[in-house]
């Protein structure tokens, strides 16, 4: 049998961009710091706007053709 291995990914894996959940991801901070959760808000979608998180998603995930989303993504809140 034979082995591809894609766009330089590993021997054998094939990313078939089909969503497996539709699960939130999170950043750790503590309960009650409201200021520290904001703050986080505002880097992330800082690096959505000016490109940074696009450009990053790109260069991990590109070679392996993940369709990856390069817009602000929707937070819970920080309350």
């Amino acid at each position: 049998a034979s082995r591809s291995s894609g766009q330089g990914g590993a021997p054998g894996l094939r990313i078939v961009n089909a969503p497996f959940s539709d699960e939130p991801y999170g950043v750790g901070i503590a309960q009650d710091d409201l200021e520290g959760c904001e703050a986080v808000n505002k880097a992330i979608t800082e690096m959505y706007q000016d490109g940074t998180a696009p450009r990053l998603l790109r260069k991990w995930f590109g070679q392996v053709d993940l369709n990856v989303t390069t817009t602000v993504p929707q937070f819970e809140g920080c309350d």
